[in-house]
């Protein structure tokens, strides 16, 4: 994370190191992975009171900003397919959990014949996967073999450049809508993450500027994703109604000039808090492996605990609170003690 002072000093810009290792990175990944993990136990009407959607289900948009930034960091003409660290890194993990959670959940429901493995079987991959998040891989492959494609487009005029990629969500959104294209497989889809290429390459080629014109509009912006959020209004067919309220193209605006600068802010004021730092950074090292493991857990363990924990807190106040900080833990601290072990051995 750097500043640059091209601009003039009441305008704050948000960038991040193009060359060596950024410490901002680890702790912003092993923010967001937090806030999967709370996500996906956090009960819906706990999430309107404390406007979760607008910061906690922002983590997706994040992880793949920083994906496009670190595709196009040595320059967009640079940007190749990592075939073998993309199976490596990213599919045969998913493909290997996927498959532990399979023979787990086809035991569970004891089914006992050919054709009931192979209705679950179909059932895995119509959803992408089994486990909360199983849509995340499938979208990281799809920005992994665009972005050497899209190289072009960046050769324009920035400001045709973001004209053209707002067009461009814009109308595949609307027509995704219009067709009635399925929830599933527009979950599976990029298409409601395109903005998001020009955002990540924004952000490499002169980062986030945060000044009054951009702070006017990231506000004009969440505004309006706060009245489709808390209206039956989906904007439909001109938005996608079956789509998370924060993964419209102009979402990811706020996001950029807004949540980032804010998650600055929350990093430059932990910096002496060196346990809470540690913790974030090394959560961020191996937030993909531990969105893994929540997978595992919501998808196999949560439940289990979730009644245990009801049955000794009362409260619901607490139970939800207990709930959330447990799963943190569970989630978080089995894959830490495995690399620990792993790194030793």
């Amino acid at each position: 994370m750097m500043f640059n002072n091209q601009y003039p000093t009441h305008n704050r810009v948000f960038t991040l190191n193009r060359i060596g290792y950024d410490p901002f990175i680890d702790f912003l990944k092993g923010i967001c992975i937090i806030f999967v993990i709370i996500n996906h136990c956090m009960p819906v009407k706990v999430m309107e009171y404390t406007a979760f959607f607008f910061w906690g289900v922002s983590a997706v948009p994040i992880f793949l900003i920083i994906q496009v930034f670190h595709a196009y960091k040595r320059g967009v003409n640079n940007a190749t397919i990592n075939y073998r660290r993309l199976w490596k890194k990213i599919i045969y993990p998913f493909l290997i959990c996927e498959l532990i959670i399979f023979i787990i959940v086809s035991v569970r429901y004891q089914h006992t014949n050919f054709y009931a493995y192979i209705s679950e079987a179909i059932s895995f991959i119509k959803y992408g996967g089994y486990g909360p998040g199983a849509y995340y891989p499938w979208i990281y492959i799809q920005f992994a073999l665009i972005l050497p494609i899209i190289v072009p487009i960046f050769r324009l005029n920035t400001k045709v450049c973001c004209l053209v990629f707002i067009i461009i969500s814009q109308i595949t959104e609307t027509v995704c809508s219009y067709c009635e294209m399925h929830q599933v497989l527009y979950r599976l889809l990029f298409f409601r993450y395109i903005f998001i290429f020009f955002l990540g390459y924004l952000l490499v080629k002169k980062g986030y500027v945060l000044n009054k014109y951009t702070l006017m509009i990231s506000i004009l912006c969440l505004v309006i994703s706060s009245y489709i959020t808390y209206s039956n209004n989906s904007f439909s067919p001109i938005l996608y109604p079956f789509v998370n309220p924060v993964c419209h193209w102009f979402c990811y605006i706020y996001i950029a000039y807004l949540l980032l600068f804010l998650l600055e802010t929350a990093y430059n004021h932990l910096k002496k808090a060196e346990s809470i730092m540690h913790f974030f950074s090394i959560v961020g090292k191996f937030s993909y492996e531990i969105f893994l493991f929540q997978m595992f857990y919501f998808s196999i363990v949560y439940e289990w605990v979730y009644e245990r924990l009801h049955y000794f807190v009362i409260n619901n106040t607490l139970l939800v609170i207990s709930s959330i900080f447990l799963s943190i833990l569970l989630c978080t601290i089995p894959v830490l003690l495995y690399k620990k072990i792993r790194k030793k051995l």
